[in-house]
């Protein structure tokens, strides 16, 4: 591309980040499980048990390398979710949960 580096670019660095972020996410002993998709352009969060499923969209606030900041929109209104990326390990604060990675999507 005329002497750019085509990974350079702010979508293409975006694209990366979520390539981390997307997987299977856990609680301290695996008493929550949640899913990270890519949908659409954006990330979303895919909840199933027993009873219910529910998937939440994200809407990206700030996209860094090492960590990613989101907003869920929900019936009760906005909650914060935060990414922390610490080389292949990834670190998910949502809600008043704690998850990590565990699993590729």
């Amino acid at each position: 591309m005329l002497g750019y580096n085509p990974e350079a670019l702010e979508f293409r660095r975006i694209d990366r980040v979520y390539g981390k972020l997307q997987g299977v996410y856990e609680t301290f002993k695996g008493t929550m499980r949640l899913t990270v998709r890519r949908r659409a352009g954006t990330l979303v969060i895919e909840y199933r048990d027993r009873l219910v499923e529910d998937v939440t969209p994200l809407a990206p606030v700030k996209v860094e390398e090492d960590y990613a900041l989101f907003t869920a929109y929900t019936l009760t209104g906005r909650i914060p979710v935060e990414f922390r990326i610490k080389g292949d390990k990834v670190e998910m604060l949502y809600e008043r949960y704690k998850l990590l990675k565990v699993q590729r999507a």
